[in-house]
């Protein structure tokens, strides 16, 4: 029987600390001059807490994520360590979207190093090219570019690079016993969980990554797992104590989660795998990428669907390898289940999340497709254990430098895309045309850039070209309130009130009570001069919400239009406390004039200009 050889004892080179940093930044340097994207908004300038600074850390930790911008408690993300983040570059650096994108590629770089030093001390020194080679394909990987590009994905970096020191550190607990390395692994791992909720799988990392590749026996790694059960509890506990109230349903809405519109389960599992064979694919072949895949990219099927099936196949494939060379501690083994183990949270397999298919989700997971796509490479030119980076086998080279020159290409590129939400919106509805949400966020993009227009061809270009975009975005998805009330919107502002009316009176077919619309339709029929008709949908908005000033203050309007003073004063005098406006004070005015007491009408005339002038 052959002897197996014992690891090299080599020393390890200085240049990949310093290639892989660099690498991730030379690549994502042009996003240093990006705008806030997505939802940066609100994560960051529109979170009450972090815009606080330092000062808002105690509602960071004692609140849900998105409660510092909508002030809802329920189900909802707990990332405080990333929001504080934000919070800190907020005291430092106020607003500044350069400042924080330089500092997730900062991040990223850094998690290129610890990624490395990892890799070494797992794979040991006899595969110092597969550490370095996998560390480099996971930095030039263009799936990340979403997590990279946008300031709101960094709680995916922070997750990361916490799972990593986390890992390195029980590694090095396991290997030489030192309480501090037990400590700070479970302190890195605790940070991980509290950076976002997918650490979770961390746990079942650790004692697979210690399985494979060290002699420890399963009671050994059972004893070293539990500080990380315990550590999870606790996480769970406060995560627990902090969610408050309800949640607002948007989970289950089908244009965040396709699998909503299955009818039954042989569907939903049907797609879902449709869905998971798309994430193997974009992990070979990143082109072409999508900030979004919600409705309807990915159509609900059934199992007569090809990619289905195909795509059970594959997994069943890797799954059944994975296992029968288990007991064996086959590197790619690892990788499968690594796999396996980090996508699970996000899959939709096990439970619904809030999104169909997101590249961000690939973060994580991707780890294990670089080192196995490495392995299978170096085994495939029969170079796999290499103690020198500099002298693998040319055929090793150019595959891989090959691939990593088209991924930095792609990755270079569609950094791109992320510039500003136009870019990113405009690169959505090309990757993924048949997304209602890659259409209407691209429309809404476009009203808002043509309400700052000045130039009046321009400005009208744009309003045409929001309209086109939410005429399609609610033809993939009839009954999408989002583009249909933003239709109706765009039509008024180019000045076509019969296609906004149609459009508004859509909407109300599918939502009766949209506040928007039904006030929308009454000013379209008041401009009219059918009062009669326009009081019945202001009655209807203020119904809805007694404290809309908007719809109080224009049944005061059609009352002063049909000659009813003591009326329209009313109604004016309630908006007016709700929400005091400079068109409702001067409108009350007149009506104190027409009433014969000049002294008030002259008290809300001054008030109703004092308004005008300070807007």
């Amino acid at each position: 029987m052959k002897k197996s050889k014992k690891p090299v004892k080599v020393k390890n080179p200085i240049f990949p600390y310093i290639v892989l940093p660099l690498l991730a930044i030379l690549l994502y340097a042009n996003t240093f001059n990006s705008s806030y994207t997505m939802d940066d908004d609100v994560y960051i300038t529109q979170h009450k807490s972090v815009q606080k600074g330092l000062k808002g850390i105690g509602e960071i930790f004692s609140h849900g994520s998105l409660y510092g911008f909508n002030q809802v408690g329920g189900t909802q993300p707990y990332r405080p360590i990333t929001l504080l983040s934000f919070a800190i570059e907020k005291e430092i650096g106020k607003n500044n979207a350069p400042a924080r994108h330089v500092m997730n590629v900062l991040l990223y770089a850094l998690t290129a190093i610890f990624l490395y030093k990892l890799l070494l001390l797992v794979l040991g020194n006899n595969r110092i090219g597969i550490a370095f080679f996998a560390s480099a394909l996971f930095v030039v990987h263009p799936i990340h570019t979403e997590v990279v590009a946008s300031i709101k994905s960094r709680d995916e970096i922070l997750c990361f690079l916490f799972a990593i020191l986390s890992l390195t550190a029980l590694w090095r607990y396991n290997a030489i016993g030192k309480i501090k390395n037990l400590l700070t692994g479970t302190l890195y791992f605790f940070l991980c969980l509290l950076s976002k909720e997918n650490g979770v799988t961390v746990a079942a990392i650790v004692p697979l990554t210690l399985f494979f590749f060290t002699p420890s026996k399963p009671q050994k790694i059972f004893m070293q797992w539990l500080p990380l059960f315990g550590t999870l509890i606790v996480y769970l506990v406060v995560r627990n104590g902090v969610m408050t109230g309800h949640s607002d349903g948007s989970e289950t809405q089908i244009i965040n989660n396709i699998l909503n519109g299955a009818h039954n389960l042989g569907e939903r599992y049907a797609t879902n795998f449709v869905i998971m064979g798309k994430y193997l694919l974009l992990l070979l072949i990143p082109y072409p990428l999508s900030y979004d895949y919600s409705f309807n990219q990915i159509p609900i099927t059934n199992w007569a669907s090809a990619e289905a099936i195909i795509s059970v196949l594959i997994y069943a494939g890797l799954f059944v390898y994975a296992v029968t060379r288990f007991r064996e501690k086959d590197i790619l083994s690892y990788c499968i289940l690594y796999y396996f183990i980090t996508i699970s949270v996000v899959s939709n397999l096990f439970f619904m999340t809030g999104s169909t298919m997101a590249e961000r989700f690939l973060f994580m997971p991707s780890l294990g497709f670089c080192i196995a796509a490495t392995v299978l490479i170096a085994r495939l030119v029969k170079n796999e254990n290499a103690v020198n980076i500099l002298k693998m086998k040319p055929a090793f080279y150019l595959l891989l430098i090959g691939v990593g020159i088209v991924f930095s290409v792609l990755t270079i590129n569609r950094n791109g895309d992320w510039k500003n939400n136009y870019a990113l919106f405009l690169s959505g509805v090309e990757a993924a045309p048949n997304s209602a949400r890659t259409h209407g966020s691209l429309a809404y993009e476009c009203k808002v850039r043509a309400l700052k227009e000045q130039n009046p061809a321009a400005r009208s270009q744009l309003f045409e070209q929001s309209v086109r975009e939410f005429r399609k975005a609610a033809d993939i998805l009839p009954g999408y309130e989002y583009a249909l009330y933003n239709l109706g919107v765009g039509y008024y502002e180019m000045g076509d009130d019969e296609n906004a009316l149609k459009t508004y009176l859509e909407t109300l077919k599918y939502f009766p009570n949209h506040i928007n619309a039904n006030n929308n339709v009454g000013v379209i029929y008041f401009n009219r001069k059918k009062y009669d008709d326009a009081i019945v949908y202001f009655q209807k908005a203020a119904s809805v919400d007694p404290n809309n000033a908007n719809a109080v203050g224009n049944i005061g309007a059609i009352y002063q239009n049909k000659g009813d003073m003591q009326k329209a004063k009313e109604y004016y005098e309630k908006a007016i406390a709700i929400s005091p406006s400079a068109n409702v004070y001067l409108n009350l005015a007149k009506v104190y004039y027409t009433l014969g007491d000049g002294e008030k009408g002259k008290f809300y005339e001054a008030k109703g200009n004092e308004m005008k002038l300070s807007q």
